[in-house]
């Protein structure tokens, strides 16, 4: 069973990827009303999902037990992101063919987040 999460944090609002070094950093940016709403997802960089919940305002990332580990999804919202805002803007020629962790740092490098 995963203990911590892997950093960076992607995180994906309706296909708004950003990423953030650690869940506390992730968790600041995100609004209570849309966790509530449903609409983040959110990974570490391995592709283990990660709850995320509400205390009043407050925004919580956590390590999800009930949650396996799915890197083809993370890296599926990552290509889509990638083809959305053009394959050359991101550096990554190929988004297809990359595995995941090529994923992960191209679009951190592309945001500026890593």
């Amino acid at each position: 069973m995963l203990q911590t999460e892997v950093p960076p944090i992607v995180t994906d609002e309706d296909g708004d990827i950003n990423i953030y070094p650690s869940a506390d950093e992730a968790q600041r940016d995100m609004e209570a009303i849309d966790v509530r709403d449903g609409v983040y997802m959110v990974f570490d960089s391995k592709g283990n999902r990660l709850a995320v919940t509400t205390e009043g305002e407050a925004v919580r990332i956590e390590i999800d037990p009930t949650s396996s580990t799915d890197p083809d999804d993370l890296a599926r919202r990552l290509r889509q992101f990638i083809l959305r805002v053009g394959p050359e803007r991101v550096g990554l020629a190929d988004p297809e063919n990359a595995g995941l962790q090529e994923l992960v740092d191209s679009v951190a490098a592309f945001l500026g987040s890593k």
